[in-house]
């Protein structure tokens, strides 16, 4: 479960870093432009997702689909798998519903509100996103897997276009820059000083503006994760009740809603030596 929570934590990191671009180079400004416009233009899509991150010296593997819809509507189930979570046979006497084959993890967000729910530990995990943009209305916590929003995890000043190229016949985009101090502040409770992310590099698709991948690096300059995205189908239609999530009876709920307003409070607060 330890482990666990640093991979929520590590994710509401991406979520939650704001961005400006402002300052960034004429060339970079111009490529940010081209592919915000081309993902605003996709209402909603579905997609393969796969996820590897490295933490305390153990692989972590998870893997599933997304589904996403306009404005603010995200549905993901995935399935974690690691070394020390060795693969159980459906069925098995005394295992745990939602642990076949690794744990397995449901996340919905209907605009309004934002669920993690784990089948495994009968527990849910509850984020009032009403209430906490009455606090903080630029939150992009709002909506946690808009494709025209790339850039959210990335230092206003520090985004930089690198090139054009080629990946597995698809043309990509590729930028990288390092994610806010304000980020990897907040994500100090849950992981170690060398834990926290640092840097990263997201490729897109040239013609959608859709995420490819993303990498992101410690404060060590090494890899700490990598996220895929393939199969996407754009603008198919979503029925709303997919987004919806009624915990089932006996699970354990806990609302994370004023913890989330705690760490958008530490995020706005000045770094040390910072005025």
């Amino acid at each position: 479960m330890k482990a666990l929570r640093k991979v929520l934590a590590f994710v509401f990191v991406l979520v939650l870093a704001s961005a400006a671009f402002a300052q960034t180079d004429s060339k970079t400004q111009q490529m940010i432009d081209e592919v915000t416009q081309k993902a605003k233009a996709v209402n909603s899509y579905r997609a393969d997702i796969k996820m590897e991150m490295a933490m305390q010296g153990e692989k972590m593997v998870s893997s599933g689909t997304m589904a996403f819809k306009r404005p603010d509507k995200v549905h993901m189930v995935t399935t974690m798998a690691m070394p020390s979570m060795p693969e159980m046979p459906p069925g098995m006497p005394g295992m745990p519903p939602g642990m076949s084959g690794g744990m397995k993890q449901e996340m919905y967000g209907s605009g309004d509100v934002l669920w993690n729910y784990m089948p495994a530990s009968r527990m849910a995990h509850k984020v009032d996103l009403a209430k906490v943009r009455k606090q903080y209305p630029q939150a992009p916590v709002a909506q946690p897997e808009d494709p025209s929003r790339p850039f959210d995890a990335f230092l206003k000043d520090k985004i930089k276009f690198v090139e054009k190229k080629t990946v597995e016949g698809k043309s990509v985009y590729v930028f990288e820059g390092d994610i806010s101090q304000a980020a990897t502040r907040m994500s100090g409770g849950q992981m170690g000083p060398h834990e926290s992310p640092s840097r990263i590099a997201v490729w897109l698709n040239s013609d959608t503006g859709l995420p490819n991948k993303m990498f992101v690096y410690d404060m060590s300059n090494k890899l700490m994760m990598t996220h895929a995205y393939t199969n996407y189908k754009i603008n198919v239609p979503i029925n709303d009740s997919e987004f919806l999530f009624a915990p089932p009876a006996g699970v354990q709920i806990m609302d994370n809603t004023q913890s989330m307003i705690d760490s958008m409070k530490k995020m706005q607060q000045p770094s040390k030596g910072q005025k």
